[in-house]
């Protein structure tokens, strides 16, 4: 039997010592010192950096940025190109002075840095906008605009402020509507001159021989605070009038105002109000309870606004409000009661439309909305006040020192007038607030979680609600124009870039102007309104009888329907300028739905296709509506071709790029 090998005794390890992962890179870094380093490595070699990169240690060697970074944390990224900048020297300017820079060319919304986290932007209208969500919205936004909230920031609409005698800013308001339209209404109109309600009219430039529109504006009068002074007429009271405008069309309105005022002999005081408002659209069912939540009275309110306050009912919503209403009030810092609470609350009683209720000093004078551009206590200031409440999540008690900010809030409807669009109206709110206060209210609108709306959003629900939008719309408009031109830009470059095996042959499908309605319609088309359309086509309309002011204050009464069979006669003669143009409604009689730019031809003899010169018009909103459940459109038609189809017309609709005719009904729109 072989002898054993003699065990060694227990003592210390003669081996090399494991050492862990921290103590393995401290060691690590103790030999890199060692390291000499030769040559230009040490000294710097004049003749360029490149050359040193020889002498440099192995990456194996290269000391450890992260050795002290604890195993398991999130090392920092590295600081890439793109991090620092295309210009280095961006890297020494401060922020506030870096997002002035980024302004130059076009104007942010106080509420811009919030959308841009969640929202795709785009420039348009001077503006940087949020054009939609990140994440899909087309049926959520749908529902929410109908059994839910919705909230638009709509701050780059433009107001225009007019004071004057009341018979003069009456004259220059009727220049631009009634006198150019006659189915419109008067702005002196009592149930809209004394402020209780707030007018949606239609502009129209006053240069040429044809009425041509400029674009849509809600006309809003300064309420009466009381009886005018002694020795002075109700017509002569000096009043003020604000104008909401879309911004594409600002310029080209006040361009209007100022020559109707020279012809005035400049009595009224024309004044562009440029960043002074900010406005939100709070569309929904669900719009007072979240609008109710956010706004928190001031205590001393005048009895009769109160009640009418009171009067909101969450349950019914905007739709149960008188349309055009609008409350004039004042109301805390809304970050005093962050974060709100949904007013649940009913009501059986209807606010009745006043004066009283519309009254807002403060809101129509531009000092006092000077003094509140910027908030007095920031929101670092409040949580400190907040800190020391007993009861956390306790609203704030407001104080003298506080601010109260006053506002307009104006409800409005959208509703289709004509008969063969069945959609359900879409109701909201309309807020507007003195610039300066936008995040406050915005971040307390927001909390509620309703559907953030961007610029496609807010035109998905006009569409859906079977109004037409602006300007896409509006053919003769320059806006109208301006966004073909715009719209061939984004669709013509994306087809150009496409290789001409991988995209449409629009020659070979008969499509002359693939990315452009006007030219089809004519560059001088223009929107006839439809009652004088009906007129030409011997149709009756409804007799209605208005007060026409002239420049030297005589009033004369017109008939409405008189003056437009006149327009109407001219229009079937063919006695009115340019290329008149009516705006119809297509509903197809079979599967399938019209889409935009989608070209409009009269039904030819046999079972022939329609060929170019069958040709009458073109789609200019299109696509299937989740609200009838099939799809309709929106077009434009020529007067001339549309007077030969006779009653109940029948068209064929091909859409752009496609090779399939679909039988139309066609419908004046209202």
């Amino acid at each position: 039997m072989a002898p054993k090998r003699p065990q060694p005794e227990a003592g210390p390890s003669t081996g090399p010592q494991q050492l862990s992962g921290p103590e393995r890179k401290r060691a690590r870094m103790r030999e890199q010192r060692t390291i000499p380093v030769q040559g230009d490595q040490a000294q710097g070699r004049p003749g360029g950096s490149r050359a040193s990169g020889n002498n440099t240690l192995p990456p194996i060697l290269e000391p450890d940025k992260f050795a002290d970074t604890p195993d398991g944390a999130a090392k920092p990224k590295k600081t890439t190109r793109k991090m620092r900048g295309r210009v280095k020297g961006k890297l020494n300017i401060s922020r506030p002075l870096m997002l002035m820079l980024r302004q130059r060319n076009k104007i942010w919304l106080e509420t811009h840095i919030w959308h841009a986290k969640r929202m795709h932007m785009t420039e348009i209208w001077g503006h940087r906008l949020a054009l939609k969500p990140t994440e899909k919205a087309f049926r959520s936004s749908h529902r929410a605009s109908h059994h839910g909230c919705m909230i638009h920031d709509a701050s780059y609409f433009q107001y225009i402020e007019l004071s004057g005698a009341f018979i003069d800013l009456k004259w220059l308001l009727d220049r631009v509507t009634v006198n150019q339209d006659p189915t419109l209404i008067s702005a002196g109109n009592k149930r809209y001159s004394s402020g209780a309600r707030e007018l949606e009219t239609l502009l129209h430039s006053t240069g040429g021989l044809t009425p041509l529109p400029i674009g849509p504006a809600t006309i809003i009068w300064c309420p009466i605070s009381g009886p005018p002074p002694l020795g002075t007429e109700p017509d002569w009271e000096q009043r003020k009038v604000l104008l909401r405008l879309h911004p594409s069309i600002c310029i080209e309105v006040s361009q209007a105002l100022s020559v109707g005022n020279v012809v005035l002999g400049s009595r009224v005081a024309v004044r562009k109000c440029e960043k002074e408002y900010s406005t939100f659209e709070v569309v929904g069912k669900r719009a007072v309870e979240v609008v109710k939540g956010a706004l928190k009275c001031v205590v001393g309110a005048d009895r009769e606004k109160v009640e009418a306050w009171k009067g909101l009912s969450g349950a019914s919503g905007p739709g149960g409000l008188p349309k055009g209403m609008v409350f004039g009030l004042e109301v805390y810092d809304p970050r005093l009661s962050y974060p709100p609470r949904l007013d649940h609350s009913t009501s059986s009683s209807i606010p009745i439309p006043s004066a009283a209720v519309a009254s807002s000093p403060k809101f129509w004078s531009a000092e006092e909305r000077a003094k509140i551009r910027k908030p007095k206590f920031r929101k670092v200031e409040l949580d400190e006040r907040r800190s020391k409440l007993l009861l956390p999540g306790s609203s704030l008690a407001p104080l003298a020192q506080d601010d109260r900010i006053p506002l307009l809030l104006s409800t409005f409807t959208l509703s289709s007038s004509t008969p063969s669009i069945a959609t359900p109206p879409i109701s909201g709110l309309t807020l507007t607030i003195p610039a300066g206060w936008s995040m406050p209210f915005w971040m307390s609108l927001v909390h509620s979680q309703p559907r953030i709306a961007g610029i496609l959003q807010r035109s998905q629900y006009h569409f859906e609600a079977g109004v037409p939008r602006f300007p896409e719309d509006f053919p003769g408009c320059k806006s109208f124009a301006e966004a073909e031109v715009r719209r061939e830009q984004v669709e013509r470059g994306r087809w150009e870039r496409r290789p001409p095996a991988k995209r449409h042959n629009f020659q070979k499908s008969g499509d002359e102007h693939p990315w452009m309605a006007g030219k089809t319609l004519g560059p001088n088309g223009w929107v006839v309104p439809a009652e004088i359309v009906r007129v030409a086509l011997g149709e009756d309309v409804s007799g209605m009888e208005v007060k026409v002011t002239t420049p030297g204050g005589q009033q004369k009464w017109v008939d409405v329907k008189e003056k437009t069979i006149e327009m109407g006669e001219k229009l079937e003669k063919g006695e009115m300028s340019g290329m008149p143009l009516a705006r119809v409604v297509l509903l197809p009689e079979s599967r399938g739905a019209p889409e935009e730019l989608g070209v409009i031809y009269t039904v030819p003899e046999g079972d022939q296709d329609p060929s170019k010169e069958h040709i009458i018009g073109r789609v200019t909103s299109g696509s299937y509506s989740l609200s009838l459940g099939h799809g309709y459109a929106v077009g434009c038609v020529k007067v001339a071709s549309l007077l030969t189809l006779g009653k109940d017309p029948v068209v064929m609709v091909r859409n752009r790029g496609g090779e399939i005719f679909r039988k139309c009904r066609l419908f004046i729109m209202e």
